[in-house]
């Protein structure tokens, strides 16, 4: 059991009894068989530990962060079973527990609070529940309690049976005789209560590895993979909300120490934000400038350069003269979303692949640059698609922990590396519209959910629009030096519906105004097996019928193969004659594409 203390003055030493606490982030565990609880010793046959952390002197609220990092340390001292794992407190301990509890559903088998607990808004409360399994909740108050009213509390236990989904779960009140608020050993002493613990229990039984820990053995996730409630902290929930779109400083997370060490409480609480910001909007947007200004103005102004030169210079890059890798200008109207010409132009990019294992694949192989005409162009797509790759790479990593995959490397080891991931860049220029003859559904492109994993866009100006968790187009503003990430369908199947793909699109700007968009889409290895992730528990009944209804709008059929044939079968709307083999996870080829190259015009780039 892992249980916080109040703030009073003897609470650091009376409660549950202990007089050895662990202090702040040090090495203090209290080992109990039985301990001074009268009320364990009667029903518990096994040995039990107690944590109990310290507030540091004059601190008087519990950091979420920190005490998921006590617990992490206990779990590499002692082995503690994951399905058994208790949160407690009294008083400001018990709002702590609350809170701990919130972040991290899925890590405790039951919440016990003492002496407090009233206040909490129904989207809050509903992450205890609404897991798979749910937690089970025992709140305990004091009839005569002058600091919490009994009232208070036991609306709380009102508020949380009253939820959806509370019916599976096990949701107990009791109130206890006393007539003060220290009364907090007073239901610990009750066998009852102890007989109460002893039946909870979540999910199966195995060695608890921490909060995101990387260990392989089996590990609960930092939030609920089961759950439709993003499982976040106070502060993360302020941020979700219903009408922008999430702002996350990944500053935290791209220090330099993760993935190779575990993530610290600050990148913790950075991929509870992500975790959150992908079960509910499936994107957000990232303040923190990686890759640097510095390159992306760079690109930026040598992509200007390129689209302003005139056609027949374009035409020199032409996507068809690239052959299967599919590299080069994008003519205007070039690509079309649900039968409608989106109203762009474009440049295609990624990596040289030159000598690579698969460079006769599709998307694999050389570059069209105009080193004459804009000759710094080839140095910053090339300098800028090796960066975004890292930062997708971290992302990946990030997810792992997030979804309690079995060690923090899991999509980097098994989607990514085989022999790399698939990276397209990519780079549109959108025209403006003439106001007078303009239509309410002229856009640069229609509505649409990205194919790929992940999408990193840089836009260089407003008309982005994302359709939010209620249903409303919501615009994307227009930060300087920021970076829109969001989930593509592939990665919304592979988390079987946790992870939603982001319908979004483009609104033009108004003529003489231009608009500048690099997208980069970070995709598996053309080789990795398309199969769902290991979650430690399924997705609840909400999520998959939510995910289903998604999943009606895409061209996937199901997860088998790999990666490779999905791209294949989108590949060949551009190249008909493009042999493949037949490939039936894919319901319709893509028509994102208006170009079509018949064999006898596709020049193979050696």
């Amino acid at each position: 059991m892992l249980f916080l203390h109040g703030n009073g003055s003897n609470g650091a030493v009376s409660e549950l009894g202990s007089k050895t606490l662990w202090d702040g982030m040090g090495l203090l565990i209290s080992l109990y068989n039985g301990g001074n609880h009268t009320g364990a010793q009667q029903v518990l046959a096994e040995e039990y530990l107690t944590i109990l952390p310290l507030l540091p002197l004059g601190v008087r609220e519990w950091d979420t962060s920190q005490v998921l990092e006590v617990l992490n340390a206990a779990a590499k001292t002692y082995e503690l079973d994951a399905s058994r794992i208790l949160i407690s407190g009294y008083s400001v301990g018990a709002f702590g527990a609350f809170d701990t509890a919130f972040a991290s559903p899925t890590t405790f088998a039951a919440l016990i609070p003492s002496a407090s607990g009233s206040g909490f808004n129904d989207s809050q409360l509903s992450s205890l529940v609404d897991t798979t399994p749910p937690m089970s909740v025992y709140v305990m108050y004091a009839a005569g309690d002058e600091k919490q009213p009994a009232s208070d509390i036991a609306a709380t236990v009102t508020q949380l049976e009253a939820l959806p989904g509370a019916s599976k779960a096990n949701i107990t009140g009791e109130e206890f005789q006393g007539n003060h608020h220290l009364m907090t050993s007073t239901p610990f002493e009750s066998p009852e209560l102890w007989t109460w613990i002893e039946n909870q229990t979540k999910g199966a039984s195995a060695i608890f590895t921490g909060v995101a820990n990387s260990s392989t053995a089996s590990s609960t996730a930092i939030s609920s993979s089961g759950g439709s409630k993003s499982a976040t902290s106070a502060s993360t929930t302020d941020t979700m909300s219903a009408d922008s779109i999430p702002l996350i400083d990944l500053s935290s997370l791209v220090d330099g120490s993760f993935p190779t060490s575990a993530p610290s409480a600050a990148a913790l609480a950075v991929i509870r934000d992500m975790d959150a910001a992908f079960r509910s909007w499936g994107a957000f947007i990232s303040t923190t400038p990686l890759p640097s200004p510095g390159l992306t103005n760079e690109l930026v102004g040598a992509l200007s350069r390129f689209f302003a030169l005139d056609a027949a210079e374009k035409h020199k890059l032409d996507l068809r003269h690239g052959g299967y890798a599919w590299r080069g200008h994008m003519p205007f109207e070039g690509e079309a979303t649900h039968g409608k010409t989106d109203l762009k132009e474009g440049f295609y990019g990624g990596p040289e692949h030159e000598g690579h294992t698969l460079q006769a694949c599709p998307t694999y192989g050389k570059n069209q640059f105009p080193d004459k005409a804009v000759p710094e162009m080839r140095r910053a797509v090339l300098e800028y698609t090796t960066e975004v790759t890292k930062l997708g790479c971290l992302l990946c990593d990030a997810m792992s922990v997030a979804l309690g995959l079995d060690d923090q490397e899991y999509i980097r080891n098994n989607l990514l590396d085989k022999p790399d991931p698939v990276q397209l860049f990519r780079a549109f220029h959108y025209l403006g519209k003439d106001s007078k003859d303009s239509k309410d559904d002229d856009f640069g492109i229609g509505e649409h959910s990205d194919f790929g994993l992940l999408t990193i866009l840089s836009a260089q100006g407003p008309g982005l629009e994302f359709l939010s968790p209620s249903g409303h187009w919501t615009a994307v503003p227009h930060i300087p030096g920021s970076f829109v990430i969001n989930v593509g369908d592939i990665l919304d199947r592979l988390t079987s519906g946790i992870y939603v793909s982001a319908r979004h699109r483009v609104v033009l700007p108004v003529a003489p105004t231009t608009r500048l968009s690099i997208p980069f889409f970070f995709d598996a290895a053309w080789n990795a097996k398309m199969e769902p992730f290991p979650l430690p528990s399924p997705p609840s009944d909400k999520v998959t019928a939510a995910a289903n209804e998604r999943w009606k709008q895409t061209t996937f059929r199901k997860l088998e193969g790999v990666w490779g044939q999905y791209l294949g079968v989108k590949v060949q709307k551009v190249f008909p004659d493009l042999q493949l083999p037949e490939f039936d996870a894919v319901e319709r080829s893509s028509t994102r594409h208006v170009l079509v190259v018949p064999k006898e015009q596709v020049a193979v780039a050696a």
